[in-house]
């Protein structure tokens, strides 16, 4: 067996690009990846809470639009709108204010593009 194991690590030092490495040195890796690990900072998550989406049409505004607000959480939000041209088949999305909690972000199509197609929210 004492042999056969011999045979073995001789092979593994002989193959090449097999780096050799001690007990030790595997564990300090270990334990500077952990730490790292540990140590890195969580990313800060927005969650606005509370929220509500609605579209928005005459007589409240000139073209069709959309409007949130949220009154909980924290972070910031933002509505977004698709609109559409009907004449050339194209489309364009629009983007309200960032906001805080509390507050509507809105917004609206245009003379050029007149026809409300998806809409939502974005958070931060």
């Amino acid at each position: 067996m004492r042999g056969r194991m011999r045979g073995r690590k001789a092979l593994l030092s002989a193959v090449a690009g097999v780096p050799r490495i001690t007990v030790g040195k595997l564990a300090l890796v270990v334990a500077a990846v952990a730490a790292a690990v540990t140590l890195t900072p969580a990313a800060a998550s927005a969650a606005p809470t509370n929220c509500n989406l609605a579209t928005r049409d005459y007589p409240y505004s000139n073209y069709p639009g959309a409007t949130t607000i949220c009154n909980g959480g924290t972070g910031q939000y933002r509505v977004w709108i698709t609109c559409l041209n009907d004449n050339t088949g194209g489309s364009q999305t629009y983007y309200g204010p960032w906001v805080a909690i509390g507050n509507f972000s809105t917004k609206d199509c245009n003379s050029t593009y007149s026809h409300r197609g998806d809409y939502g929210r974005n958070t931060q």
